[in-house]
Formats: C-alpha cells, sequence, structure tokens
C-alpha cells in the first residue's frame, strides 16, 4: 500500500534510482507501526497503532525532513511527498482493522480502549510459527500480492493517464 502512494506522489523528473529509493521509503513507511511494534516491549501492539501517536511520529519525522530539505537548498516540490507519505503510514492502521483476527485494533488509544475491527474474511494473518513455507501462510501472501498488487497496478495506470493528459494539453 505504501508504494501505491509513493507511484502518486513521485516527481516525474526524477532519475530511475531516485525513484526505486522512494518506493523502498514509502513500502517501509506503509509499515511503521508494525516495525515500531517489533522494536517495543510485548503488548504495546495497540500503543504503537494509535492514531495520535503515530500522526505524532509523522509530523516530527516532517519537521526533521523539511530542516535537512531546507539546509539543502530544496524545497521544491516536497510537499505531495510529505503527504502522501503521511498517507501512506497511516493507511496501515487502517488495512489492520481488516484482518480477520477478531480483535481489532485499538485505534483510538488513549483516549479510548476500544477496538476498531472491520474484518474482511479473506484477509487472514500469519499462522503460528511464522513459517513462510506452511500453505495457509503462503495463500495468505498470495492473497495480499494480488489485493494491493491490483491496487499498485490502478495507481500506475491512474499516474501515466494523468501525465498523458498533461502532456497533451502542454502540446495544444
Amino acid at each position: 500500500m505504501g508504494m501505491s502512494f509513493g507511484v502518486l506522489c513521485m516527481p516525474r523528473r526524477w532519475s530511475t534510482r531516485a525513484k526505486a529509493g522512494l518506493l523502498v521509503v514509502f513500502a517501509m513507511l506503509g509499515n511503521a507501526p508494525d516495525v515500531a511494534n517489533k522494536l517495543t516491549p510485548y503488548g504495546w501492539y495497540n500503543i504503537v497503532h494509535s492514531v495520535f501517536l503515530n500522526v505524532g511520529a509523522i509530523l516530527l519525522l516532517a519537521a526533521m525532513l523539511c530542516v535537512w530539505w531546507w539546509q539543502k537548498g530544496k524545497p521544491r516540490g516536497v510537499w505531495p511527498i510529505f503527504w502522501c507519505g503521511g498517507g501512506a503510514w497511516l493507511s496501515h492502521l487502517l488495512l489492520d482493522t481488516f484482518y480477520n483476527h477478531g480483535k481489532g485494533i485499538q485505534i483510538f488509544w488513549p483516549a479510548s480502549d476500544a477496538a476498531l475491527a472491520l474484518p474482511i474474511p479473506w484477509f487472514k494473518t500469519w499462522q503460528q510459527p511464522l513459517d513462510v513455507y506452511l500453505i495457509p501462510n503462503i495463500l495468505t501472501s498470495l492473497r495480499e500480492l494480488w489485493v494491493y498488487g491490483v491496487l499498485l497496478l490502478l495507481c500506475v495506470l491512474a499516474r501515466h493517464l494523468w501525465f498523458r493528459r498533461s502532456k497533451t494539453e502542454m502540446d495544444q
């Protein structure tokens, strides 16, 4: 999902290497809450999946990037990247509510202990042990690849059509 956001905001004139780097960064942003979950003590899943904590982390990271970017003297064209980066990061919270483990996530912690669960039947979590070769885990990964891959392809198509339309308008 993060890569889909990256495709939508990618500057057209960047090099192929810079575009690939941007997509890698956006893939990581889309998984930021789970990375934070691995780095924190057991039981912090709901804390690191709180919209309040994540918005605060996004704003802190954006402020640091703004200072760095302005010191390099390149402030033009970064706002779409910041907005889409925040969207990629926060999309993780919504997507986690879709998984059919029945728990949901406490997205509004500490304001509320209520768990938000919007399960989609074919979205399942990996089975324990977390073995890549378990057939259910392979099927889970293939389902995700199918759903998010189609979404990524739609974003690539939308980008292509947008730039094609804008080029046609410029030629006239």
